[in-house]
């Protein structure tokens, strides 16, 4: 029995038609996204998924959204998730969606540090949770909004001048940098 999270399919499986349908729409939402942010993606993926360092940002991808589609296949429709709600803090929408009957994920670093988006490990733990969310499943992004907020523009910097990425001699607005890049990874159709 094949690992859940530790296969990948093959160069050869990526011949499949249903991936050579993707192809044309994964390239051009990744012609739509910022040379910066495709630089910074490759470099997060090739740390999550060690074992795919060797294939460009497309591949991974493409193997990325492959093995989602091998896991809902394989797996019992009933065992994905209807939400997931990622930095949840107190877990109120969480608990909202277990009143509603809906099965699903918290997420937070309070609850454990494989949880940090920023990490390698908790990259790879979002994404992995998002390869079997149900089509149509409720993803929440409950990320810090310090570095963003107006009240805080005397100290994060985020003008167009700079791209909004702000001044990053600041730990905050480059983590709040990252958690955007991340987010933005883990929101791609899976």
């Amino acid at each position: 029995m094949q690992k859940r999270y530790v296969t990948f399919p093959s160069d050869e499986d990526l011949q499949s038609h249903e991936i050579n349908l993707l192809r044309p729409a994964l390239q051009d939402f990744l012609a739509s996204v910022p040379r910066s942010h495709r630089r910074h993606w490759q470099k997060l993926l090739r740390k999550a998924y060690p074992e795919l360092k060797q294939d460009t940002l497309q591949i991974i991808m493409l193997k990325l959204v492959m093995r989602s589609w091998r896991l809902k296949a394989n797996g019992r429709l009933i065992a994905l998730h209807d939400f997931i709600e990622f930095c949840a803090g107190q877990g109120n929408l969480s608990a909202a969606c277990g009143l509603a009957m809906m099965k699903g994920l918290a997420m937070d670093v309070a609850y454990h540090t494989d949880h940090n988006m920023l990490t390698r490990v908790g990259l790879r733990c979002w994404i992995d949770a998002v390869s079997e969310a149900k089509e149509g499943a409720m993803i929440w992004f409950g990320t810090r909004c310090s570095s963003f907020v107006g009240l805080c523009r005397k100290q994060h910097h985020r003008v167009a001048a700079n791209g909004f990425w702000g001044d990053e001699h600041y730990s905050f607005v480059r983590d709040g940098n990252m958690m955007m890049v991340a987010t933005k990874i883990e929101s791609w159709k899976l």
